[in-house]
């Protein structure tokens, strides 16, 4: 489980939160639809030396091509261009962002393992890097946890508090779904099939 930010570029004339709604139900479907556009290529490298720039411990993640032509029966030349995104993740023992930087949008995933007053330092690191997207390539930043874009001269507070309300009561909810599995389901007595 983990808290998402969902970067997108607004369209003139159209609402920005049925934009970002829709920017994530493609996302969904495909990362990286079409073929490579060397400017958006360019894009995605400038970002991650930025992103870079803020923390020297983000790595660019190596897709193994090979491995994952042969997983998915494709060419390896297929695999290089469904799997262009660019995967920053910080060092092993750090704290679990992961940044993607695709075409046209761009993701931040932050698991939620940061309780009580921990939570506050991590969130303020990612949006560190909202601000350098936003300000860089013009993205807006849709929470979906809020259910709405993000203002990030002010909607940090309430940010740490939603994830906080879920982090600090995960080992609860991780608990109760253990014993809802456990327990023994029985078949209604009027039911004999």
């Amino acid at each position: 489980m983990s808290y998402d930010f969902h970067l997108f570029t607004p369209v003139e004339g159209v609402e920005t939160l049925e934009t970002a709604r829709v920017t994530l139900d493609m996302e969904t479907e495909e990362l990286n639809p079409g073929l490579p556009d060397p400017r958006k290529e360019q894009q995605k490298r400038q970002n991650a030396a930025l992103l870079q720039m803020v923390n020297r411990n983000l790595e660019i993640f190596s897709f193994d091509y090979a491995e994952i032509a042969r997983a998915s029966g494709i060419s390896e030349t297929d695999a290089r261009t469904r799997f262009r995104h660019l995967e920053l993740n910080g060092p092993e023992d750090g704290n679990g962002i992961q940044i993607t930087l695709a075409d046209d949008t761009a993701s931040i995933t932050v698991p939620y393992w940061h309780t009580g007053d921990h939570a506050k330092p991590v969130l303020d690191e990612v949006w560190q890097y909202l601000l350098v997207l936003e300000r860089r390539s013009g993205f807006l930043t849709y929470d979906p946890q809020l259910e709405r874009v993000l203002r990030l001269d002010s909607d940090l507070p309430e940010v740490v508090e939603r994830y906080r309300a879920v982090a600090d009561r995960l080992p609860e909810i991780a608990t109760r779904k253990l014993d809802e599995r456990r327990l023994p389901t029985r078949r209604a007595w009027w039911k004999f099939w």
